[in-house]
């Protein structure tokens, strides 16, 4: 997802960058990978962070000993995404996450 992403927006970016009468660009490269590098991490959090949300609810899971006769039913994943009642609540966080990650990849990627 990131790569597709980061492509997919750098492209269209590099495209429309107008270029003045020396050659230069009008916005600096780096400067246009680095957002193509933001939106791509950002995109990438949106799909992992609710995995994330999952294992970590599911670690803490306890489950009690008892036979159960249904297919994942005594699965501490299945267990985790049952506590959560509206699917927006797997993204619990996902602000915090993007904070931590997007100045590390502005800033590492376009190097």
């Amino acid at each position: 997802a990131f790569f597709t992403t980061y492509e997919g927006v750098k492209s269209p970016l590099t495209r429309i960058n107008p270029t003045s009468r020396d050659g230069s660009h009008l916005v600096s490269l780096p400067i246009l990978h680095s957002a193509a590098s933001a939106t791509a991490e950002l995109v990438s959090c949106f799909i992992l962070h609710p995995t994330e949300v999952l294992k970590q609810n599911a670690q803490i899971v306890r489950r009690s000993p008892s036979n159960t006769t249904k297919l994942f039913d005594g699965s501490a994943t299945m267990m985790a995404l049952r506590k959560f009642k509206k699917p927006g609540q797997l993204w619990t966080g996902y602000t915090a996450l993007a904070a931590k990650n997007l100045p590390f990849t502005a800033r590492q990627f376009p190097m």
